[in-house]
């Protein structure tokens, strides 16, 4: 068949957006303007690529992309009367003349009730009738039915009421199918707060965690915290290097000692009194811990060491607490803060090369400062942390321990230049500081970062304006690294560019993360609506570059096509105002195989205990899906969107 020009091409989008309203991109929602009156597309099923399953109808050629497999996320209005549940379609069936089928959304299953704080926990019998209505988050969460896809998560809180009042929560969720459940992860809401007396909620109970099945509505749910059968008390004390107490510290048990999110304490949360001494609720799980993680922190991140305590021995607190005195030190004994001297004000200044050779500093640049101190407990790792930006001068001013008369303390410092910044970042520079009082310390000096540029066309050759290109950590390079770099490393800032009227961008990306050659994936979001959003996989920068640069040319689109389908409810009526969002399915590869054993051969910590790939269905070790496009279905249930039929 001969190659039509692009003109007719866009001729069939103009004319199907006459019936359709869109979403130009995964980041941005917006009503696309209504589009100008088109000539129809084609009239006979030649004028379309027959070749590749394309037929007409209504003056649009639709097409049937056969080449991949996707998936879809509907997602209801928020704003609509009647609840409507997220729903993941695993696989859609796309039919010849490019119609999705079976866009069923469903109906949502409420979940009513209350968050209570027990009786115990308000040091009442475990058998009264005061129960107190509290504020709570709810986070829900179960892995996705869509392989490669993000876990379904939702949440709600819960209020704080007068007792024996009605329901503080309500949460929408759809049914579980055979051999799935939800996890419910309970914490007060002020969970993020300092707990500075001893009634606020969070001091009082741990988080609660639990399994919910769900196939009905459930109405006077009563979810209540800190039962005394469930929880169990653990004192403790913190004390200098000379044994006096410290106050003010704050400290909760976690499942891992490495910068754990709220949502996975294990604990409440204890703030030392003026002796040190303190008291943790943990949840009681079968079969008994023998021991546990702590963390100790200070009230203002930075003015004091942090402790991570590594198993903690608490065999003796797996009996029921029966309320008699601990001694002194408590079932979990005294944690010794090391010595360390008092912070002094250190500046660190920090430049790069601009275009033109000069040096320049380099402003707005996330520095952050670490040290260990040695500690006389091999379960104890105390850790100094210091975060700032550098100023209009490039100068990261920070109060830092200094080093002693007899040896120097080392810090590391990561050096993170904002995302469009042609400077690169520095992940573990090692800087010694003596025991001045305080000063100038000697400049870092960022290496430039590497150019990638590249040019897209579309399916005809013509070049793609206004697209926004992104580059992220590559999944195979996430694969290989240790856990605990990976988790930051998720975290850093990544560069976003925008194609000119010729196609052409320019990215500047780090050569090297956590000293290992990096590797990027690119996405590509259209700006307008003929195309799908695309990607290319696993660029190697330090393979790729020549002369400091890489260029990787043209890069073109894989043809389209043209596809529509209509929600509609469990009922068959047609459903307005949904977002659909569309994916692709990567099925598991040999080229993947070696990537996928060494993420697997790394321990991964899971709140569970569990290992990627296990049971609980959570691994971190998959090929994620790809967003390809995304549409909200108008007054009559309908949605057009664009899709790749093969790759270029």
């Amino acid at each position: 068949m001969t190659k039509r020009p692009a003109t007719f091409r866009a001729a069939a989008y103009r004319f199907a957006l006459a019936t359709a309203w869109l979403w130009t991109s995964a980041a941005c929602i917006e009503q696309p303007e209504a589009p100008a009156a088109a000539e129809p597309a084609c009239r006979v099923d030649n004028d379309c690529d027959m070749a590749h399953g394309e037929v007409c109808e209504q003056g649009i050629c639709w097409g049937q992309p056969d080449a991949h497999t996707f998936a879809a996320v509907l997602l209801p209005d928020s704003d609509g009367a009647q609840p409507y549940a997220a729903t993941e379609i695993p696989r859609l069936t796309i039919s010849t003349g490019g119609r999705i089928e079976e866009l069923v959304i469903e109906e949502a299953r409420t979940i009513r009730g209350r968050v209570l704080l027990s009786c115990a926990a308000q040091g009442m019998p475990d058998d009264c009738d005061v129960q107190r209505p509290v504020a709570a988050s709810i986070d829900v969460r179960r892995p996705s039915r869509i392989l490669g896809g993000l876990s379904y998560m939702r949440s709600t809180t819960s209020e704080a009421a007068a007792p024996n009042s009605g329901p503080n929560f309500t949460l929408h969720l759809p049914s579980n199918i055979a051999g799935e459940a939800y996890d419910i992860t309970i914490h007060p809401l002020d969970a993020a707060a300092e707990p500075t007396s001893s009634d606020s909620a969070v001091a009082l109970v741990p988080p609660m965690r639990f399994a919910l099945e769900v196939q009905g509505d459930m109405n006077d749910v009563e979810w209540v915290l800190g039962q005394a059968s469930k929880v169990r008390l653990l004192k403790g004390r913190i004390v200098d290097a000379v044994g006096d107490g410290i106050a003010a510290m704050r400290i909760f048990a976690s499942a891992q000692s490495n910068n754990l999110p709220t949502s996975d304490r294990q604990s409440s949360i204890a703030v030392s009194d003026q002796d040190g001494f303190f008291q943790l609720w943990v949840s009681r799980q079968e079969p008994l811990r023998t021991s546990i993680d702590l963390e100790i922190h200070p009230q203002v991140e930075g003015s004091t060491p942090t402790l991570f305590i590594s198993g903690a021995d608490i065999a003796d607190a797996n009996t029921a607490n029966d309320g008699g005195e601990a001694d002194a030190s408590g079932q979990l004994g005294k944690f010794r803060m090391p010595s360390y001297g008092d912070v002094q004000t250190f500046q660190l200044p920090i430049t790069g090369i601009d275009g033109n050779g000069e040096v320049v500093p380099v402003r707005g640049a996330s520095v952050e400062f670490s040290t260990e101190l040695r500690t006389d407990d091999e379960r104890i790792r105390a850790e100094f942390r210091r975060q700032h930006f550098t100023d209009v001068d490039g100068i990261a001013t920070v109060e830092l321990i200094p080093g002693s008369e007899i040896e120097n303390r080392r810090y590391f410092v990561q050096a993170l230049s904002p995302a469009d910044s042609i400077h690169a970042s520095v992940y573990q520079h090692r800087i010694d500081v003596g025991s001045q009082q305080g000063g100038v310390l000697a400049p870092l000096s960022l290496a430039a970062r590497v150019p990638v540029t590249g040019r897209l066309l579309d399916a005809e050759g013509n070049p793609v304006a206004d697209a926004t290109v992104s580059a992220s950590l590559a999944q195979t390079f996430r694969w290989n690294i240790a856990p605990e770099p990976r988790l930051r490393a998720d975290q850093l800032p990544q560069p976003t560019s925008s194609t000119d009227l010729n196609g052409s961008f320019v990215l500047w990306l780090d050569r090297e993360i956590y000293e290992l050659p990096a590797v990027y994936d690119l996405e590509m979001l259209p700006a307008g609506l003929a195309l799908p959003a695309w990607s290319w996989d696993a660029i190697d920068i330090a393979a790729s570059s020549r002369d400091g640069a890489v260029e990787l040319g043209d890069l073109p689109l894989p043809r389209t096509a043209l596809v529509r389908g209509e929600v509609l409810t469990s009922s068959g009526m047609p459903m307005p105002g949904v977002d659909v969002r569309i994916y692709q399915v990567t099925d598991m590869s040999e080229e993947t195989a070696s990537d996928l054993d060494a993420c697997r051969g790394w321990s991964w910590p899971q709140s569970d205990g569990s290992e990627p790939g296990g049971e609980n269905g959570y691994d971190v070790c998959q090929v994620p899906v790809r967003y390809r496009a995304r549409a909200v279905s108008d007054e009559n249930g309908e949605i057009v969107v664009s899709l790749p039929n093969a790759d270029p």
